[in-house]
């Protein structure tokens, strides 16, 4: 039952996969698939099983949940890390206009970093 996922880039553009998103959770974690995939409004579900254990796999596109899910995982404080990554950003930003290259992606890091600093204030 193998297939072809779209998905949507933030720019609006289809991306065809070549390899489902699901496929490095289903070897990593040894699931079997146990329905067809849907799309919910933060990513894409799979229904699996571990075993004989119903589940459902959801790879997350919302940046606050990877976030999130980084931060469980880590154990590390959710504040902690965003001002780290906004820090990281600035640095990054000026070295690379140093440089003489443009830092475009360290904003939008930056920008996005300080938005959910603000949000888990």
């Amino acid at each position: 039952m193998r297939q072809l996922w779209e998905t949507r880039t933030d720019r609006g553009e289809n991306a065809k996969l070549n390899e489902s998103v699901f496929d490095r959770y289903l070897k990593v974690w040894a699931l079997t698939i146990d329905g067809d995939p849907f799309a919910s409004l933060n990513g894409q579900l799979l229904p699996v099983r571990h075993g004989d254990i119903p589940a459902m796999l959801k790879v997350s596109h919302s940046p606050e949940e990877q976030v999130g899910i980084i931060c469980e995982a880590a154990h590390i404080d959710r504040q902690r890390l965003m001002q780290w990554a906004l820090a990281w950003a600035g640095l990054s930003a000026t070295w690379m206009m140093e440089d003489g290259v443009d830092p475009v992606g360290r904003f939008e890091l930056a920008k996005l970093a300080a938005l959910l600093l603000d949000g888990s204030a």
